[in-house]
């Protein structure tokens, strides 16, 4: 796979990296390197929302730390925040929280667009487990987002795991 990053697109990066990650992979610490040193060689200019959101999963669910790599993923996920849907936006918010990045420019964008419009709409019960927990983790707070995830979850109580009211509690 190292062989072929320099010509893969975008979108082929993001699943790759997804999938490894997803296999449990991560103990591969090269491979993940390697992915972000061609990501952050190439630019983040061509990868869309889901693109952006996938990579910074899969480098959190590996637990592999690179700060240049989050801070570029957090700068273009900036610029395309409406494109987003609301998987990306947990799952961006997810992974940033996971490996401590704060961006408080970031997550204030990401709550400004799960507590308005149709993305509410969108959210799944395990998705307001997981945005509730990634807000608390990171130590952000959105007096407007909470409103709407309670409002969400009371919504879809019957739906939310033991797990899923911890991380709301």
């Amino acid at each position: 796979v190292e062989w072929h990053l320099d010509n893969m697109s975008a979108q082929g990066l993001a699943n790759t990296v997804w999938a490894f990650a997803k296999a449990g992979l991560s103990d591969h610490g090269k491979l993940f390197t390697a992915f972000a040193r061609c990501i952050l060689q190439r630019g983040l200019g061509d990868f869309n929302s889901q693109d952006l959101a996938n990579t910074a999963w899969a480098f959190a669910k590996a637990c592999h730390v690179d700060e240049k790599l989050f801070a570029s993923l957090a700068k273009a996920a900036k610029r395309c925040m409406d494109e987003f849907n609301a998987q990306d936006l947990v799952n961006t918010a997810w992974a940033f929280a996971k490996m401590g990045h704060s961006d408080v420019t970031l997550f204030g964008g990401i709550a400004k667009a799960l507590s308005t419009g149709k993305r509410t709409k969108e959210l799944h019960a395990s998705h307001i487990s997981n945005v509730t927990w990634a807000f608390a983790k990171a130590g952000q707070m959105d007096e407007q987002l909470f409103a709407a995830l309670a409002r969400s979850a009371k919504k879809r109580v019957g739906e939310l795991s033991a797990s899923d009211l911890a991380n709301i509690a």
